[in-house]
């Protein structure tokens, strides 16, 4: 089994990513060339793109438990790396004088903030919303199945 079929399932599965992908790539073009230093539809571009990345991973799950980690983990993460953006910012102001290690710290720094603002609000939505629906789901064919008496 290749790491594709792993990642993306089967063909029908791999149709959707890739479509998906290709959506994140079409919005995150659009946001760069109308910008998004200081324009909402800028960053909202950004965002659609976010999300189409998310969906590209997670829209053959089928558990609510995967969703749920989801969830959580974008939850935490949120923190981890709002914390990380700002250690990583004093760090590079230390280190201004040695380039490298001073553009090391701003990439993480950069990164760390990417990760915070846009990474882990919509994995946390998508998380959200998937829990929501299966969840719901999974205690409705529960709920219909007859009871079993042993």
């Amino acid at each position: 089994m290749g790491i594709t079929s792993k990642l993306f399932g089967e063909k029908r599965d791999l149709k959707i990513s890739l479509i998906f992908l290709a959506l994140c790539a079409i919005f995150a073009i659009l946001a760069l060339i109308v910008g998004i230093a200081d324009n909402l539809p800028g960053f909202l571009l950004l965002v659609l793109g976010t999300f189409a990345m998310a969906l590209a991973f997670v829209h053959r799950w089928r558990k609510s438990r995967k969703f749920e980690i989801l969830t959580i983990a974008s939850f935490i993460g949120f923190f981890v790396f709002a914390i990380l953006h700002g250690v990583f910012e004093a760090l590079g102001e230390k280190f201004i004088d040695t380039v490298i290690i001073y553009y090391l710290f701003a990439g993480i720094n950069v990164s760390s903030f990417f990760m915070a603002i846009l990474i882990c609000p919509v994995g946390f939505i998508v998380g959200f919303i998937g829990f929501a629906k299966l969840s719901t789901k999974e205690y409705e064919r529960r709920r219909s199945q007859p009871k079993q008496d042993n």
